[in-house]
């Protein structure tokens, strides 16, 4: 008789919303995976602006359009099924979670060698991942 294999360390970086969700879902339902840690990203655009500069910056990047489609996949979609999102899936699950405007950061750094993953999955997450964390 085989033994089963043990599931696979996986350490997710997402910006949350439907997709992050979605995503989500399918890694804690697959019993090959065992995710260890979420990284949440708070940051609209740049991790030097703020929620609004971010904002105003992507608008003038991306158009009205985009924009809306951003804020319906994410900040809308979280509001009217907030306990699909993300943080509540971390929460219930017991799956520890970061929210961070900059995963290369001190506390970013020590979040991801805490959680001691052996692959990190990147699903709609808007930040460049430092060789460091990798």
């Amino acid at each position: 008789m085989q033994h089963p294999a043990e599931p696979v360390r996986l350490l997710l970086c997402t910006s949350g919303g439907l997709h992050g969700a979605r995503v989500m879902a399918r890694l804690t339902a697959d019993p090959r995976v065992q995710v260890v840690g979420v990284v949440l990203s708070s940051r609209v655009l740049g991790k030097r602006n703020g929620w609004l500069l971010g904002v105003w910056a992507l608008y003038r990047r991306s158009g009205l359009r985009y924009l809306l489609y951003l804020w319906t996949a994410t900040g809308l979609a979280e509001r009217l099924a907030p306990l699909d999102s993300v943080q509540a899936r971390a929460r219930t699950d017991g799956i520890p979670l970061l929210v961070s405007r900059d995963i290369n950061d001190s506390s970013g750094l020590a979040f991801v060698e805490r959680c001691r993953s052996q692959l990190l999955v990147s699903a709609f997450f808007n930040q460049r991942i430092a060789p460091e964390v990798l």
